[in-house]
Protein backbone atom coordinates (compact mmCIF):
# COMPACT_ATOMS: atom_id res chain seq x y z
CA UNK A 1 0.00 0.00 0.00
CA UNK A 2 1.34 3.58 -0.61
CA UNK A 3 1.57 6.14 1.91
CA UNK A 4 -1.56 8.23 2.54
CA UNK A 5 0.81 11.74 3.25
CA UNK A 6 0.09 14.04 1.57
CA UNK A 7 3.29 16.21 1.29
CA UNK A 8 3.83 19.37 -0.93
CA UNK A 9 8.05 17.95 -0.82
CA UNK A 10 6.92 15.47 -3.71
CA UNK A 11 5.00 17.66 -5.90
CA UNK A 12 7.47 17.78 -8.56
CA UNK A 13 7.93 13.88 -8.36
CA UNK A 14 3.95 13.90 -8.24
CA UNK A 15 3.96 15.49 -11.45
CA UNK A 16 6.79 13.10 -13.01
CA UNK A 17 4.86 10.30 -12.38
CA UNK A 18 1.21 11.60 -13.70
CA UNK A 19 3.32 12.57 -16.96
CA UNK A 20 5.55 9.20 -17.12
CA UNK A 21 2.17 6.95 -16.83
CA UNK A 22 -1.01 6.17 -18.69
CA UNK A 23 -3.65 5.73 -16.11
CA UNK A 24 -6.82 3.80 -16.83
CA UNK A 25 -8.94 6.57 -14.85
CA UNK A 26 -8.27 10.27 -14.86
CA UNK A 27 -10.51 12.44 -12.73
CA UNK A 28 -11.02 16.08 -12.39
CA UNK A 29 -12.02 17.64 -9.31
CA UNK A 30 -11.24 17.33 -5.56
CA UNK A 31 -13.96 17.85 -4.28
CA UNK A 32 -16.19 14.96 -2.18
CA UNK A 33 -17.39 13.65 -5.35
CA UNK A 34 -13.93 13.25 -7.39
CA UNK A 35 -12.25 11.87 -4.22
CA UNK A 36 -14.81 9.41 -3.56
CA UNK A 37 -14.42 8.40 -7.02
CA UNK A 38 -10.92 7.97 -7.03
CA UNK A 39 -10.42 6.15 -3.96
CA UNK A 40 -13.24 3.32 -5.21
CA UNK A 41 -12.04 3.48 -8.28
CA UNK A 42 -8.13 2.57 -7.26
CA UNK A 43 -9.54 0.34 -4.39
CA UNK A 44 -10.88 -1.57 -7.02
CA UNK A 45 -7.22 -2.07 -8.76
CA UNK A 46 -7.67 0.44 -11.22
CA UNK A 47 -4.82 3.43 -11.96
CA UNK A 48 -6.19 6.70 -10.71
CA UNK A 49 -5.06 10.37 -11.64
CA UNK A 50 -6.74 12.89 -9.47
CA UNK A 51 -5.84 16.57 -10.46
CA UNK A 52 -7.55 19.78 -8.26
CA UNK A 53 -7.34 23.47 -9.47
CA UNK A 54 -7.45 24.50 -5.87
CA UNK A 55 -7.30 22.76 -2.51
CA UNK A 56 -9.19 19.37 -2.26
CA UNK A 57 -12.55 20.52 -0.17
CA UNK A 58 -11.68 24.16 -0.83
CA UNK A 59 -15.29 24.95 -3.18
CA UNK A 60 -18.78 23.43 -1.71
CA UNK A 61 -17.76 20.06 -0.42
CA UNK A 62 -16.59 22.32 3.02
CA UNK A 63 -19.60 24.85 2.81
CA UNK A 64 -22.02 22.23 3.06
CA UNK A 65 -24.97 21.85 6.26
CA UNK A 66 -21.91 19.55 7.43
CA UNK A 67 -24.58 16.37 7.46
CA UNK A 68 -24.77 12.41 6.25
CA UNK A 69 -28.71 12.23 5.27
CA UNK A 70 -30.28 8.80 4.86
CA UNK A 71 -32.01 10.26 2.22
CA UNK A 72 -35.13 10.53 4.00
CA UNK A 73 -36.20 13.96 1.76
CA UNK A 74 -36.18 11.59 -1.15
CA UNK A 75 -39.36 9.40 0.06
CA UNK A 76 -41.71 11.96 -0.78
CA UNK A 77 -40.75 11.89 -4.33
CA UNK A 78 -41.01 7.83 -3.93
CA UNK A 79 -37.68 7.40 -4.91
CA UNK A 80 -37.09 4.38 -2.73
CA UNK A 81 -34.26 2.78 -4.21
CA UNK A 82 -32.10 5.96 -4.07
CA UNK A 83 -33.33 6.35 -0.08
CA UNK A 84 -32.77 2.90 0.41
CA UNK A 85 -29.19 2.97 -1.41
CA UNK A 86 -28.73 6.04 0.68
CA UNK A 87 -29.15 5.11 4.56
CA UNK A 88 -27.23 1.77 3.62
CA UNK A 89 -24.34 3.96 2.50
CA UNK A 90 -24.54 6.13 5.79
CA UNK A 91 -24.36 3.03 7.98
CA UNK A 92 -21.25 1.99 5.81
CA UNK A 93 -19.68 5.40 6.46
CA UNK A 94 -20.50 5.09 10.13
CA UNK A 95 -18.67 2.09 10.28
CA UNK A 96 -15.65 2.92 8.30
CA UNK A 97 -15.65 6.42 9.63
CA UNK A 98 -16.46 6.45 13.16
CA UNK A 99 -14.45 9.58 13.88
CA UNK A 100 -16.35 11.56 11.24
CA UNK A 101 -20.02 10.47 11.95
CA UNK A 102 -21.36 11.63 14.97
CA UNK A 103 -25.12 10.40 15.53
CA UNK A 104 -27.05 13.54 16.71
CA UNK A 105 -31.06 14.38 17.00
CA UNK A 106 -33.10 16.19 14.72
CA UNK A 107 -36.65 17.41 15.53
CA UNK A 108 -39.58 18.43 13.52
CA UNK A 109 -42.39 20.68 15.35
CA UNK A 110 -45.58 19.27 14.41
CA UNK A 111 -48.71 21.32 14.26
CA UNK A 112 -51.34 18.44 13.62
CA UNK A 113 -52.20 14.35 14.53
CA UNK A 114 -52.14 14.15 10.36
CA UNK A 115 -48.87 15.79 10.12
CA UNK A 116 -47.94 13.71 12.67
CA UNK A 117 -49.05 10.39 11.15
CA UNK A 118 -47.60 11.36 8.02
CA UNK A 119 -43.96 11.96 9.36
CA UNK A 120 -44.45 8.59 11.43
CA UNK A 121 -45.26 6.71 7.93
CA UNK A 122 -42.32 8.18 6.05
CA UNK A 123 -39.73 7.50 9.00
CA UNK A 124 -41.45 4.21 9.69
CA UNK A 125 -40.40 3.26 5.79
CA UNK A 126 -37.14 4.88 6.24
CA UNK A 127 -36.19 2.96 8.86
CA UNK A 128 -37.29 -0.23 7.55
CA UNK A 129 -34.96 0.21 4.38
CA UNK A 130 -32.02 1.66 6.47
CA UNK A 131 -32.07 -1.02 8.81
CA UNK A 132 -32.16 1.56 11.26
CA UNK A 133 -31.49 -0.45 14.66
CA UNK A 134 -34.06 -0.11 17.57
CA UNK A 135 -32.13 2.40 19.56
CA UNK A 136 -32.24 5.12 16.82
CA UNK A 137 -35.50 5.03 15.87
CA UNK A 138 -37.77 7.79 15.85
CA UNK A 139 -39.94 8.87 19.07
CA UNK A 140 -42.92 11.35 19.14
CA UNK A 141 -43.08 13.76 21.66
CA UNK A 142 -46.02 15.49 23.07
CA UNK A 143 -45.68 19.43 23.18
CA UNK A 144 -45.27 19.54 27.34
CA UNK A 145 -42.48 17.21 26.47
CA UNK A 146 -41.11 19.28 22.97
CA UNK A 147 -41.29 22.62 25.69
CA UNK A 148 -39.45 20.73 28.20
CA UNK A 149 -36.50 19.35 25.91
CA UNK A 150 -36.54 22.80 24.01
CA UNK A 151 -37.75 25.21 25.93
CA UNK A 152 -36.97 28.11 23.34
CA UNK A 153 -39.26 26.80 21.02
CA UNK A 154 -42.30 28.82 20.08
CA UNK A 155 -45.30 26.24 20.73
CA UNK A 156 -47.75 28.71 19.54
CA UNK A 157 -50.01 26.53 16.91
CA UNK A 158 -47.83 23.11 16.97
CA UNK A 159 -48.89 19.29 19.12
CA UNK A 160 -46.07 18.42 19.74
CA UNK A 161 -42.74 16.97 17.44
CA UNK A 162 -41.02 14.17 15.94
CA UNK A 163 -37.34 13.40 16.68
CA UNK A 164 -34.95 11.13 14.63
CA UNK A 165 -31.40 10.86 14.47
CA UNK A 166 -28.75 11.75 11.70
CA UNK A 167 -25.70 12.06 11.41
CA UNK A 168 -23.00 15.30 11.22
CA UNK A 169 -19.75 15.17 9.91
CA UNK A 170 -16.64 17.42 9.01
CA UNK A 171 -17.04 17.77 5.41
CA UNK A 172 -13.36 19.14 4.54
CA UNK A 173 -12.04 15.93 6.84
CA UNK A 174 -14.29 13.48 5.35
CA UNK A 175 -12.60 15.22 1.67
CA UNK A 176 -9.49 14.39 2.88
CA UNK A 177 -9.82 11.04 4.32
CA UNK A 178 -11.39 9.99 1.23
CA UNK A 179 -8.42 11.85 -0.90
CA UNK A 180 -5.48 9.89 1.15
CA UNK A 181 -7.48 6.24 1.37
CA UNK A 182 -7.33 6.85 -2.77
CA UNK A 183 -3.48 7.62 -1.98
CA UNK A 184 -3.25 4.75 -0.04
CA UNK A 185 -4.45 2.25 -2.84
CA UNK A 186 -2.12 3.58 -5.32
CA UNK A 187 -4.02 7.16 -6.70
CA UNK A 188 -1.79 9.56 -8.06
CA UNK A 189 -3.17 12.67 -6.77
CA UNK A 190 -2.24 16.17 -6.62
CA UNK A 191 -3.51 19.91 -5.74
CA UNK A 192 -3.39 23.39 -7.13
CA UNK A 193 -3.25 21.72 -10.58
CA UNK A 194 -5.94 22.91 -12.55
CA UNK A 195 -6.95 20.89 -15.88
CA UNK A 196 -6.04 23.86 -18.88
CA UNK A 197 -6.86 21.52 -21.71
CA UNK A 198 -8.66 18.11 -22.43
CA UNK A 199 -7.26 16.23 -25.41
CA UNK A 200 -7.63 13.23 -27.25
CA UNK A 201 -6.10 10.40 -24.98
CA UNK A 202 -6.26 13.01 -21.44
CA UNK A 203 -5.58 16.13 -20.54
CA UNK A 204 -3.00 18.64 -19.75
CA UNK A 205 -2.71 19.87 -15.93
CA UNK A 206 -0.87 23.08 -15.07
CA UNK A 207 0.40 23.79 -11.52
CA UNK A 208 -1.71 27.06 -9.78
CA UNK A 209 1.60 27.76 -8.06
CA UNK A 210 4.80 29.54 -9.47
CA UNK A 211 6.54 26.75 -9.80
CA UNK A 212 6.50 25.89 -13.33
CA UNK A 213 5.16 22.06 -13.11
CA UNK A 214 2.73 20.79 -15.36
CA UNK A 215 1.77 17.33 -17.00
CA UNK A 216 0.37 15.61 -19.72
CA UNK A 217 -2.36 12.71 -18.43
CA UNK A 218 -2.51 10.13 -20.45
CA UNK A 219 -5.86 8.06 -19.40
CA UNK A 220 -8.31 6.25 -20.97
CA UNK A 221 -11.09 7.84 -19.17
CA UNK A 222 -11.47 10.91 -18.15
CA UNK A 223 -14.14 12.19 -15.07
CA UNK A 224 -15.62 15.45 -14.92
CA UNK A 225 -16.22 15.77 -11.01
CA UNK A 226 -16.21 19.63 -11.44
CA UNK A 227 -19.02 19.88 -9.56
CA UNK A 228 -20.69 23.31 -9.93
CA UNK A 229 -18.02 24.02 -12.27
CA UNK A 230 -18.53 21.01 -14.51
CA UNK A 231 -19.61 23.18 -16.81
CA UNK A 232 -16.57 25.57 -17.11
CA UNK A 233 -14.31 22.35 -17.52
CA UNK A 234 -16.78 21.02 -20.40
CA UNK A 235 -15.64 23.83 -21.91
CA UNK A 236 -12.22 22.28 -22.14
CA UNK A 237 -13.46 20.46 -24.78
CA UNK A 238 -14.28 21.87 -28.53
CA UNK A 239 -17.60 21.55 -29.44
CA UNK A 240 -18.63 21.55 -25.52
CA UNK A 241 -20.27 24.85 -25.02
CA UNK A 242 -24.02 24.67 -23.92
CA UNK A 243 -24.88 24.80 -20.02
CA UNK A 244 -26.22 21.95 -18.43
CA UNK A 245 -25.68 23.07 -14.84
CA UNK A 246 -27.49 25.99 -12.77
CA UNK A 247 -25.69 27.04 -9.47
CA UNK A 248 -28.10 27.86 -6.63
CA UNK A 249 -26.53 29.77 -3.59
CA UNK A 250 -26.45 28.42 0.27
CA UNK A 251 -24.82 30.38 3.79
CA UNK A 252 -24.96 29.30 6.91
CA UNK A 253 -24.48 31.55 10.08
CA UNK A 254 -22.43 30.61 13.30
CA UNK A 255 -23.86 32.10 16.87
CA UNK A 256 -21.87 31.41 19.68
CA UNK A 257 -24.54 28.29 21.59
CA UNK A 258 -25.04 30.30 24.65
CA UNK A 259 -26.92 33.30 22.42
CA UNK A 260 -29.13 29.82 20.83
CA UNK A 261 -28.96 27.29 23.36
CA UNK A 262 -30.63 24.46 21.77
CA UNK A 263 -30.11 21.02 22.38
CA UNK A 264 -31.11 19.19 18.83
CA UNK A 265 -31.24 20.14 15.73
CA UNK A 266 -34.41 21.85 14.72
CA UNK A 267 -36.07 21.93 11.35
CA UNK A 268 -37.43 25.05 11.01
CA UNK A 269 -39.86 26.33 8.55
CA UNK A 270 -39.30 29.17 6.79
CA UNK A 271 -41.83 32.19 5.61
CA UNK A 272 -42.03 30.41 1.90
CA UNK A 273 -42.18 27.21 3.35
CA UNK A 274 -38.54 25.93 3.13
CA UNK A 275 -36.77 24.16 5.83
CA UNK A 276 -33.99 25.21 7.36
CA UNK A 277 -31.87 23.62 10.27
CA UNK A 278 -30.55 25.20 13.72
CA UNK A 279 -27.45 23.39 14.62
CA UNK A 280 -26.22 22.97 17.95
CA UNK A 281 -22.10 22.04 17.33
CA UNK A 282 -19.99 22.04 20.92
CA UNK A 283 -19.21 25.90 21.56
CA UNK A 284 -21.50 27.34 18.36
CA UNK A 285 -25.07 26.84 16.65
CA UNK A 286 -25.12 27.18 13.24
CA UNK A 287 -28.55 28.07 10.90
CA UNK A 288 -28.87 27.51 7.22
CA UNK A 289 -29.41 27.11 4.60
CA UNK A 290 -30.69 29.37 1.60
CA UNK A 291 -31.18 28.46 -1.66
CA UNK A 292 -31.03 31.52 -3.90
CA UNK A 293 -30.13 31.34 -7.78
CA UNK A 294 -26.30 31.99 -8.16
CA UNK A 295 -24.83 33.16 -11.65
CA UNK A 296 -21.25 31.89 -10.94
CA UNK A 297 -19.66 34.65 -11.66
CA UNK A 298 -17.46 33.95 -7.81
CA UNK A 299 -15.91 31.21 -6.43
CA UNK A 300 -16.57 31.66 -3.05
CA UNK A 301 -19.95 33.66 -3.19
CA UNK A 302 -20.46 36.50 -0.73
CA UNK A 303 -23.49 36.75 1.28
CA UNK A 304 -26.28 39.48 0.88
CA UNK A 305 -28.14 41.40 3.07
CA UNK A 306 -30.78 39.35 1.89
CA UNK A 307 -29.49 35.57 2.47
CA UNK A 308 -28.57 36.61 6.32
CA UNK A 309 -32.00 38.52 7.04
CA UNK A 310 -33.91 35.41 5.76
CA UNK A 311 -32.26 32.96 8.05
CA UNK A 312 -32.40 35.35 10.80
CA UNK A 313 -35.84 36.66 10.69
CA UNK A 314 -37.01 32.40 9.93
CA UNK A 315 -35.17 31.90 13.37
CA UNK A 316 -36.59 34.17 15.53
CA UNK A 317 -39.97 33.49 14.43
CA UNK A 318 -39.56 29.94 15.26
CA UNK A 319 -37.67 30.56 19.25
CA UNK A 320 -38.06 33.11 21.69
CA UNK A 321 -35.12 34.74 21.58
CA UNK A 322 -34.54 38.57 21.40
CA UNK A 323 -33.39 39.43 17.71
CA UNK A 324 -30.05 38.78 16.81
CA UNK A 325 -27.91 41.74 15.69
CA UNK A 326 -24.93 41.66 12.68
CA UNK A 327 -22.12 41.71 15.70
CA UNK A 328 -23.68 38.08 17.34
CA UNK A 329 -22.52 36.62 13.92
CA UNK A 330 -19.24 35.17 15.06
CA UNK A 331 -18.77 33.73 11.61
CA UNK A 332 -20.75 32.52 8.19
CA UNK A 333 -19.61 30.04 5.27
CA UNK A 334 -21.22 30.19 1.55
CA UNK A 335 -21.27 27.78 -1.21
CA UNK A 336 -23.06 26.91 -4.02
CA UNK A 337 -24.79 23.39 -4.99
CA UNK A 338 -24.57 22.39 -8.46
CA UNK A 339 -28.01 21.59 -9.88
CA UNK A 340 -28.87 19.61 -13.31
CA UNK A 341 -30.18 23.16 -15.75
Amino acid sequence: MSSTQLDARRRARVFAELESRTFDVAVIGGGITGAGIARDAAMRGLSVALVEARDYASGTSSRSSKMIHGGLRYLAQGDIALVKEAASERQILRRIAPHLTRLSPFLIPTTNMAMTAKLRTGLWTFEKLGGVPEAEKHEVIGLAELQRREPLMRTGGLNGAVLYPEFLTDDARLVLANIRSAQGAGAVVVNHAAASELTGDGLVATSALDDGLGARIRAKLVVNAGGAWVDKVRGLEAGESDTRMSMSRGIHLVLPRERLPIHATIIIRAPDKRSIFAVPRGAFTYIGTTDVFHDGADYWPAPTREDIDYLLRATEAALDIAPIKDAEIVSLWSGVRPLIA
